[in-house]
């Protein structure tokens, strides 16, 4: 499925409302998506993404409140994902609830739920778990050749940097979006475990196949957030998704 066709497959969306006997706002949504990751398919585990475009439409009025200050592309890319979210979580179970945001800019996943959201200018990408079969995930989407030679200094190790100056241009093109995209899925597996910044020179990729990569520390001792595979899958023509999550 090339990128136009995931778009028309993803444009349709229905929703409708109502306040229970304390005033409380329900919404009753069901969002087209296409499912991510099918392979690691379980019943704690739903990963999706759809164009974001097509996932504008209502939020809870407290998630609003996150937004009110917003450039109106950030607020699409919000309600977007929070859209895209609610209705995961919905899908394993939970209730719908406000997913607001934390002071670090990270969504409050409900009791018994941890997720991931990510995003690129015209896909959203999400992942929902329940949180004790799967206790921390990370996802990101990325569209390819973003990725460009001159930021993979700023980016990449020099051994990385070495590695992706061998490939064609083709080949590197992938290759340097999947490695930065696999830092980006690490990255927010292991703030949601340890709430600690890492670089992008802290760790480096070493890509096993099409589908998998594994990450490890530069200068420090491995630990269990470094021990997961990272999960490849592209999306369409253009954009590339990666998933790492505990088990």
């Amino acid at each position: 499925m090339n990128g136009s066709e995931l778009l028309k497959a993803v444009i349709g969306y229905a929703r409708t409302g109502f306040r229970d006997g304390c005033g409380h706002l329900h919404l009753q949504e069901t969002v087209n998506f296409c499912s991510l990751f099918s392979d690691l398919s379980s019943p704690h585990l739903r990963v999706a993404c759809a164009g974001i475009a097509s996932l504008q439409g209502v939020i809870f009025p407290e998630e609003r409140l996150d937004i009110q200050n917003a450039h109106p592309k950030r607020r699409r890319e919000f309600i977007a994902g929070r859209r895209m979210a609610r209705q995961l979580s919905q899908s394993l179970g939970f209730p719908d609830y406000s997913l607001r945001r934390s002071a670090q800019r990270t969504p409050l996943w409900r009791h018994g739920a941890t997720g991931s959201i990510s995003h690129s200018a015209t896909i959203c990408a999400a992942a929902v778990a329940r949180k004790a079969a799967i206790p921390a995930l990370g996802i990101d989407i990325e569209a390819l050749g973003r990725v460009r030679p001159e930021l993979w200094g700023s980016i990449f190790t020099e051994s990385e940097q070495e590695f992706l100056y061998a490939l064609s241009t083709i080949e590197a093109c992938l290759a340097a979006t999947v490695m930065f995209s696999a830092k980006e899925s690490f990255y927010k597996l292991q703030y949601s475990m340890t709430g600690n910044w890492v670089g992008f020179h802290d760790v480096e990729v070493k890509l096993i196949d099409e589908s998998r990569c594994r990450i490890a520390p530069v200068s420090s001792q491995a630990d269990v957030w470094h021990q997961p595979d990272i999960h490849v899958e592209r999306v369409g023509s253009d954009h590339v998704a990666t998933l790492m999550h505990m088990k």
